[in-house]
């Protein structure tokens, strides 16, 4: 889908709580001049790498970083 600035870009909607979202940008904010958006958008980037390339360096990295943590899961899965 063309974006306003007539690349292939899409805009992405995510709901979430308040104080994750205030946590979140707190943390963004420490690495990412673009803030939130930036790293969510870089995020992103390394799940399609993750498609193209599942033992890349990058993609072991953020692996790694998620599979350390406890993530939470929502009732009746994701």
């Amino acid at each position: 889908m063309p974006h306003d600035d007539g690349r292939d870009l899409i805009t992405v909607w995510v709901v979430v709580p308040v104080a994750e979202h205030a946590a979140a940008e707190r943390l963004a904010a420490r690495f990412a001049e673009g803030g939130l958006e930036e790293m969510l958008a870089a995020f992103v980037g390394l799940l399609a790498e993750a498609e193209e390339r599942p033992y890349g360096v990058r993609v072991a990295w953020v692996n790694g970083w998620i599979t350390s943590h406890p993530w939470p899961r929502s009732e009746g899965g994701l």
